[in-house]
């Protein structure tokens, strides 16, 4: 499953309450083969409405409304999404889940320094063709 990228669904959450940082999303960023590879735990009560992934240049940034949206999904079951091309620096990630009653739940801040030698993807391989 994946997620939509959503570059402008800040607006969306402005009208939610003010995110709380929950410790249990799971959520974690990996650098893999020119891309960002971030996943996270399901939310599973039924008051789930969204999971949006906000980017940013500051840990407080990366919190809705602020920051970049990046990717936002109502499927309750899309828990990973991809990030690329990369563009070199320190950047902040989070994933938000919304709720149907205005709730925002934020996971706290994944630091991802992108440097330029991970920018670019590995050449394919042998094990690449059949």
């Amino acid at each position: 499953m994946s997620l939509a990228a959503a570059p402008s669904l800040a607006a969306a959450a402005q009208s939610a309450r003010p995110a709380a940082v929950i410790e249990v999303t799971g959520f974690r960023v990996r650098v893999q083969n020119g891309r960002l590879r971030l996943q996270w735990r399901r939310y599973k009560p039924d008051d789930f409405s969204a999971y949006v992934v906000v980017k940013s240049t500051s840990p407080e940034g990366s919190l809705l409304p602020q920051g970049q949206v990046i990717a936002r999904a109502s499927d309750q079951g899309a828990l990973v999404f991809e990030e690329g091309p990369l563009t070199p620096g320190v950047w902040y990630y989070r994933v938000h889940i919304l709720t149907a009653f205005g709730d925002v739940w934020a996971s706290p801040p994944e630091r991802v320094e992108i440097l330029p030698e991970q920018v670019r993807r590995l050449p394919p391989t042998a094990a690449d063709f059949e």
